[in-house]
């Protein structure tokens, strides 16, 4: 359809192409009227000399580039307004003055500014159409000068007044319609639009119907899994201790009976290391296990200060003996739950001191920085360190990234680090290069905002 060429698509608004579609709909209506007024009407061998009818159309089709190219609507609208503000008050003078039938016209030309634009131009027109009033009545203000206006008036013959009044009333019922038939789509193309709306709010519910009871049932997964990965834990403990006992017993009787034999004591001694590894190993699983229950338990403020040197002194014996610095700053006050972040702190020291260089004294710093509503805590030590394409994988349970001779561990104290830090809404990560040291950063969030 040619309008819709016109109308360019920049105007991503319903309401703006609306307008844009009315005023290229009255600009095609006013070239095709006055086409065929001037080609197969002839009222009065005045008529065509009174309105120019070629150089309107020409305007017309002048209006329609300038909009075409510039794409702006308030340009246009305001260009053809002064046009034909213009004609018809240049015609009021030579057709009745203050008296003139061609006033009228200039009364529509605020109302379209109104419609097609905004109120700014509105006003500005309705201000000019004022001031020109009174200047009509400025030039009959002698008895002269009125008989002259109306002398004007009954210049023509009734007839050319008859097709004037009902071509002026075919004219505004054709703009009447163009506006009422654009609006009419307007207001379809708006009801299409929010019961396409509803239609997705619609589907939007039953997705999110469908995502709650997709996450109860993962909870409820979570939640067994969790308990059987709890009691079979707790269950596996029993059977290794019997193995542990009864293999410490044989080897007491066995060197009771002084019959216990080199190999036969590499065997037991393999039992034992195995069954003791088994219980380590169990007894992490069993605490990663209960960790999901801390997320029912409430935080409390604690002094992370406190913390640190509660987990220093555990760490006595070990930091005494690796020659470990201590390297720490103030650190903040925090909420958390009391029974979890001291095993944060103790999990990455002792992961520390366990991967220190043979050949270089260990150094630990503790840090922490305020960062908006959470702070952030640092552990760096200058130890073996990690490489960068293994970072990703020493929070995940059971990963390790040496063989139990060359290190101890059951690989899942960082997975327990990471699974606290979560349950308090923070974040943890490694900054790390190998055999440069290694960096462990973790959030908690803002408690009382000050430090011992």
């Amino acid at each position: 359809m040619i309008i819709d060429k016109i109308v360019p698509a920049s105007f991503n608004s319903s309401y703006e192409v609306t307008k844009a579609r009315i005023f290229v709909s009255i600009l095609l209506t006013c070239i095709f009227a006055q086409s065929a007024i001037w080609a197969y009407i002839s009222i009065s061998p005045e008529l065509t000399a009174y309105f120019p009818f070629g150089t309107a159309i020409m305007f017309y089709f002048a209006v329609l580039g300038i909009f075409y190219l510039s794409k702006s609507l308030f340009l246009a609208v305001n260009v053809s307004l002064a046009f034909l503000f213009y004609q018809y008050a240049s015609l009021s003078l030579t057709t009745g003055g203050i008296y003139s039938t061609e006033t009228f016209f200039l009364c529509l030309i605020p109302i379209a500014a109104l419609i097609l634009l905004r109120a700014g131009s509105a006003f500005f027109w309705f201000v000019a159409l004022i001031l020109w009033s009174f200047y009509l009545f400025t030039q009959s203000n002698t008895l002269e000068q009125v008989q002259f206006f109306k002398d004007q008036i009954s210049g023509y013959e009734p007839k050319y007044y008859l097709v004037y009044h009902i071509s002026r009333a075919i004219g505004l019922f054709i703009i009447v319609y163009i506006f009422y038939y654009q609006n009419q789509k307007l207001l379809k193309r708006l009801e299409d639009n929010q019961t396409a709306l509803q239609l997705k709010n619609v589907e939007h519910e039953r997705l999110n119907d469908e995502l709650r009871l997709t996450q109860e049932r993962l909870e409820y997964s979570n939640k067994e899994l969790e308990q059987y990965a709890y009691t079979t834990s707790h269950d596996l403990k029993q059977p290794i201790r019997t193995i542990n006992s009864f293999s410490r017993l044989l080897k007491k009787n066995l060197e009771k009976r002084e019959v216990l034999d080199t190999q036969s004591n590499e065997f037991l001694n393999f039992i034992s290391t195995g069954t003791k590894n088994m219980q380590d190993l169990v007894t992490d699983l069993l605490d990663y296990a209960k960790l999901s229950a801390s997320k029912d338990i409430p935080m409390k403020t604690l002094k992370l200060n406190d913390v640190l040197d509660k987990v220093l002194g555990g760490l006595k014996n070990q930091i005494d003996t690796n020659q470990v610095s201590i390297i720490r700053n103030d650190l903040p006050t925090v909420d958390a739950v009391p029974t979890k972040i001291d095993q944060v702190f103790q999990n990455i020291i002792s992961n520390a001191i366990k991967f220190k260089k043979k050949d270089q004294p260990l150094t630990i710093k503790i840090s922490s920085e305020k960062k908006e509503n959470t702070w952030e805590l640092s552990i760096e030590d200058n130890g073996i360190g990690i490489d960068e394409e293994n970072q990703n994988r020493i929070f995940s349970p059971f990963e390790k990234l040496h063989s139990k001779y060359e290190y101890e561990g059951s690989g899942i104290g960082l997975a327990t680090c990471k699974k606290i830090i979560e349950i308090h809404n923070g974040k943890i990560w490694v900054e790390s290069e190998l055999n440069k040291g290694t960096t462990f950063v973790f959030t908690l969030p803002d408690g009382q905002s000050y430090q011992r």
